[in-house]
């Protein structure tokens, strides 16, 4: 998770009401808590999306977020739902 308090950003819990990161994903998949391909590609998403949301167009962290996405938008594309 994004430790919002530790690097200062207080702003964060303001701007991204649903917080998610890597971490958490790779914890609920080793868990097996994604009943759907659908479920883990929005959590996916979701990371992109709140990095997109919390930093500037332009960013490094926004364009890895939109390369990111692409990248994983890619390899989910052929797999079922």
């Amino acid at each position: 998770p994004v430790d919002w308090k530790a690097l200062t950003l207080p702003l964060y819990p303001k701007m991204i009401k649903h917080p998610m990161d890597l971490g958490t994903i790779e914890k609920k998949l080793l868990a097996g808590r994604y009943s759907a391909v659908s479920d883990f590609a929005a959590d996916i998403s979701l990371v992109w999306d709140n990095a997109q949301t919390f930093n500037s167009d332009g960013s490094e962290i926004y364009d890895a977020a939109a390369q990111l996405r692409e990248l994983s938008d890619a390899q989910l594309s052929g797999v079922s739902p």
